[in-house]
């Protein structure tokens, strides 16, 4: 049976004119497949590597990530190319807080005009900051999901 995690999703809206809070509540989500995936992607490879990257589960888009520890960033880009060039956006970034660090408070720090280190709540928390007016369903269904994985105990 997969475990449940329990923490704090804050979902930002940024798209228009100032950052409003649309959604803070407490999540408790299964580690199950999809988050194991997004569990795999952020723990392998180069954690500094900020390219984009196609993923198995979708065509839909790709993510870019950011992994320092107990810190992450997680970016959803849409194509929004001629079918012909691919012209990838930036629709949603999640910042990923497992515990007060250093690295928490520099990704806060990063992010500061949007969201206020202030107005997170107890940790692990996941922060999305939506960028787009329209966001995909598919990315708006595996926010928990990507914060399912991300803290979830290692393997």
């Amino acid at each position: 049976m997969d475990p449940f995690v329990q923490f704090n999703l804050v979902i930002v809206n940024a798209s228009t004119g100032a950052p409003t809070i649309a959604r803070n509540e407490v999540v408790r989500e299964r580690v199950d497949l999809i988050a194991r995936q997004f569990r795999d992607f952020l723990a392998e490879g180069d954690p500094a590597d900020t390219s984009a990257h196609g993923l198995s589960l979708s065509a839909d888009f790709k993510i870019r990530r950011k992994v320092s520890g107990p810190a992450a960033w997680l970016s959803f880009m849409v194509d929004a190319g001629d079918g012909k060039t691919e012209d990838l956006r930036e629709v949603a970034k999640m910042l990923l807080l497992r515990e007060s660090s250093p690295e928490a408070r520099e990704l806060l720090s990063e992010h500061a005009p949007t969201f206020r280190a202030e107005d997170l709540p107890a940790l692990p928390a996941a922060v999305v900051i939506q960028t787009a007016a329209k966001i995909p369903l598919i990315i708006r269904d595996w926010y928990p999901k990507v914060a399912a994985g991300f803290f979830s105990p290692a393997r």
